[in-house]
């Protein structure tokens, strides 16, 4: 999905924080909120030379490991709204996300297949973690100040998707 942004966006200068920069860092800390760590995260991002920046899962994910409500992390939604922004979470109907993660752990590395197994024994109760925390961040996202927007990716339309992106959020800035 990223890519296919950035590849619309190429007369952009584009940052793009992916999950070795908003998740890796704190995985192994997950009952923590990690404020400072996403603050700074924010702050160095839109001090950055750059003209858009994506984040690849910043504070929700960690918001649902977390146990965490939205207002825990209203100051990081206070940081973001003060620029232009998007929220846009990409959502996958719980009837495949059972076989998603089963296609992942075939298409992933090693690495991963050990960290999802931590979900649940079999696919199904990987699932159902993965389903439980989606529902819990559309419940966050529905309560930002943050624009938002759900985008339905079971079928895979990531190259629609990001063109629905440009089209209806990012051009309407320029």
């Amino acid at each position: 999905m990223i890519s296919n942004l950035t590849n619309l966006l190429n007369d952009q200068k584009v940052l793009v924080l992916g999950e070795a920069d908003t998740h890796i860092p704190i995985m192994q800390k997950t009952d923590e909120l990690h404020i400072e760590f996403f603050r700074s995260l924010v702050n160095n991002a839109v001090q950055s030379d750059t003209d858009i920046v994506i984040f690849d899962r910043l504070h929700y994910t960690q918001a649902y490991r977390a146990k965490a409500s939205a207002s825990e992390y209203s100051e990081i939604d206070n940081l973001l709204v003060r620029h232009d922004n998007l929220v846009a979470y990409l959502q996958v109907d719980e009837s495949a996300i059972a076989e998603r993660v089963r296609l992942a752990a075939e298409h992933r590395d090693k690495t991963w297949g050990d960290y999802v197994q931590t979900k649940g024994k079999t696919f199904d109760e990987i699932a159902e973690y993965y389903i439980a925390q989606q529902r819990s961040q559309l419940k966050q996202i529905s309560q930002t100040k943050l624009v938002t927007q759900v985008f339905n990716t079971t079928q895979h339309n990531y190259q629609d998707i990001a063109v629905q992106i440009i089209n209806n959020w990012y051009k309407k800035l320029n």
